[in-house]
C-alpha cells in the first residue's frame, strides 16, 4: 500500500520538478541540507577543507564514541548538492554514529562531467589515508548517486591498487545510470 502511495505522489511531483531549472533544484537541495545540519549543529564541530576544485568538511561529534572515519558522498544525481547539502546528512550521521565524518562535496555535472565526481571521491579517500587513517578505519557512506559513487570508488581503488575501506553503507544507491534495469521500475 505504501509503495503505491509513494508512486502516485512521485507521478504528481515529477512533472513539477522537471519544470524547475537546475539552479532552482540545487538551491532547494542545499537549503534542505542547511536545515538538517542546523538541527544538530550544537552537537558537532565543523571544519571546512578546500581541495583544488572542490570542498570537503570534517564533522566531528562533541560526544565522539568511536574511532575511525566515515567518508560521506552525497546524493543529488551527480548534478545537485554542494557542501551545505553534504553537511546536512553528514552532521546527522556524525551525531548518531558518534564518529567523525568527512563530507566530500565533489564537482557536479553538467559543468564537470564524468569522471570528475569519481576523481574527487578518490582524492577524498587518499586525503583520509594521508591523515593517518588506515583503510580498515574508513567506512564509505552515500545515498542515491553518492551510494553508487561509493561502489565506483571501490572499483577505482582496486584498479589503482589502493587499500579498500572497511565497509560501505549505500542507501538506495543509484547504480543503473542507464535507467534500463527492472529495479529502476
Amino acid at each position: 500500500m505504501k509503495a503505491k502511495t509513494v508512486q502516485k505522489q512521485l507521478a504528481i511531483l515529477q512533472p513539477i520538478m522537471r519544470s524547475f531549472s537546475l539552479d532552482t533544484v540545487r538551491k532547494g537541495q542545499n537549503r534542505l541540507g542547511e536545515l538538517v545540519a542546523s538541527t544538530h549543529r550544537k552537537h558537532v564541530v565543523i571544519k571546512d577543507h578546500a581541495f583544488e576544485g572542490f570542498m570537503g568538511a570534517w564533522i566531528s561529534p562533541k560526544d565522539e564514541r568511536r574511532h575511525g572515519v566515515i567518508l560521506y558522498l552525497h546524493g543529488g544525481g551527480y548534478a545537485c548538492g554542494d557542501l551545505d547539502y553534504a553537511k546536512g546528512f553528514a552532521t546527522m550521521l556524525a551525531v548518531r554514529m558518534g564518529t567523525r565524518v568527512f563530507a566530500s562535496a565533489y564537482r557536479l555535472a553538467p559543468e564537470h562531467p564524468f569522471p570528475a565526481a569519481l576523481e574527487d571521491a578518490v582524492t577524498s579517500y587518499q586525503y583520509l589515508l594521508s591523515k593517518g587513517y588506515r583503510s580498515d578505519q574508513i567506512a564509505l557512506c552515500g545515498e542515491s548517486a553518492g551510494g553508487g559513487l561509493c561502489y565506483a570508488l571501490c572499483l577505482k581503488l582496486r584498479e589503482k591498487g589502493l587499500p579498500m575501506p572497511c565497509g560501505i553503507v549505500a542507501i538506495s544507491p543509484w547504480t543503473d545510470l542507464t535507467s534500463s534495469g527492472i529495479s529502476y521500475q
